[in-house]
């Protein structure tokens, strides 16, 4: 079992007393893994991501601490692990080698410390209720945002057949107004040829 699982495996304590202790737990784990890096910090003013507390913002606290430690890599030297000592090498040559061998043995322990913190933030991610409320945040805001798309795609097919149906109106308007121009053009016609043949008429009476 992995150390960093024992506060979940742990069958004596109750449901309520896990919750309770997620934030406090987990706050003092990434803070001492945080400290055992600053002294190997050039800058003294850097300080890692916190893990927060249960009303911690996730766009301030929350996701800039997950972002951090899910791709973590450790500042510490690892010079512990160093196999060979410098001191031993005869000339330069000796001591590019000695160097060489002795960061293998540094960069493997420095991976292996990395996929070590990787596996417990997401270990404590899967079981973070702040994610969790984050995500179904996110799901409800997805459901509105389709739920608005689908309300104005109907709006704009109504504003459609709106336009469309007072077109037609407009054009049955026009085509009856057309309709009585020609009705009325053709009745002054009827009335000016028939008051010609009176006028005709009239020349050719003695």
């Amino acid at each position: 079992m992995c150390w960093f699982q024992f506060l979940f495996s742990n069958n004596r304590k109750s449901t309520l007393q896990v919750l309770m202790s997620f934030y406090s737990v987990y706050r003092n784990v990434f803070d001492s893994l945080a400290n055992e890096d600053y002294d190997f910090v050039d800058d003294p003013a850097v300080r890692y991501p916190t893990f927060g507390d249960a009303s911690s913002d996730f766009d301030t606290v929350v996701g800039p601490f997950y972002g951090f430690w899910s791709s973590f890599c450790t500042a510490r030297s690892f010079a512990w692990l160093d196999k060979y000592d410098i001191r031993q090498a005869n000339n330069r040559y000796e001591l590019r080698q000695i160097e060489a061998e002795n960061k293998k043995y540094r960069d493997a322990g420095k991976a292996e410390r990395n996929e070590q913190i990787r596996e417990l933030v997401a270990f404590v991610r899967k079981r973070d209720p702040r994610v969790k409320a984050y995500r179904e945040l996110l799901e409800k805001r997805q459901e509105e945002a389709k739920r608005k798309q689908e309300e104005n795609r109907k709006q704009q097919i109504l504003k459609n057949q709106q336009l469309i149906s007072a077109y037609h109106e407009n054009e049955h308007a026009q085509a009856a107004h057309r309709a009585h121009l020609e009705q009325l053009t053709q009745q002054l016609a009827e009335e000016e040829t028939a008051s010609e043949d009176e006028d005709e008429d009239g020349e050719a009476l003695p």
